[in-house]
Formats: structure tokens, C-alpha cells, sequence
């Protein structure tokens, strides 16, 4: 992860099998899953959900890939977001009321520092 421009940024690149064009385009698409994944466990819900979560917090999710070559995607986050609390505002569009609250409020585990 690295910073730039105010936003925190998260590559992620791999040299796998890569995506074909159509592909790339109904990647956000619910419940898409690729010909070539159809068969492994999934749900076509990670993507969307991921993109949805991003773009809420201001941020923006690009995939590109290129087949037979590999994929690159990029998460961007505003630098307000590494702070512990989000704005009350996108607690609620991310949660209903009744479970608007911190991360850190819900979480298991102690706060530190």
C-alpha cells in the first residue's frame, strides 16, 4: 500500500490467465461469474460488493487485465479513511441504523493505543 495525491493506494497484480475483453466488461455485474470460473466455488457477489464498499467511502476500484497475461487492479481510499471513524453519513449508507457503528465498536477485538 502506498499514498499518493491524499489517497491511500492498493495494487494488486498477477501474471495469471488474465480476462477477455467481455469479461472485463460484466465484472461488476451481480452474481457475473467468468466461463473459465464457472465451475470453482463462488457466488459473483466479491466484485461488486468490493466496488460498492469502495465507491461509498469515496474511493474508486479499477481491474484491468489483459488475457493470457495477467490482471492489475487498483484501490484508491481517500486518506481520511485511515482514520479509526468513518463520517456518521457513510456508516449509515454502508449499514442499516440499528448497526451504524464504528468498525472498532463491533469488532471483537480491544482498541489499541
Amino acid at each position: 500500500m502506498a499514498t499518493e495525491d491524499g489517497m491511500a493506494v492498493l495494487e494488486v497484480v498477477d501474471n495469471g490467465i488474465g480476462m477477455a475483453p467481455g469479461t472485463q466488461a460484466s465484472l461488476f455485474q451481480p452474481f457475473f461469474r467468468a466461463p473459465e470460473v464457472r465451475g470453482l466455488p463462488g457466488h459473483g457477489l466479491g466484485l461488486v460488493t468490493t466496488k460498492r464498499v469502495v465507491e461509498a467511502h469515496g474511493g474508486t476500484l479499477v481491474v484491468r487485465s489483459e488475457e493470457g497475461k495477467g490482471t492489475h487492479v487498483v484501490v484508491r481510499f481517500p486518506a481520511w479513511c485511515a482514520r479509526r471513524r468513518a463520517p456518521a453519513v457513510l456508516r449509515q449508507r454502508l449499514l442499516p441504523p440499528e448497526y451504524a457503528r464504528s468498525a472498532h465498536e463491533l469488532s471483537p477485538h480491544p482498541r489499541r493505543g
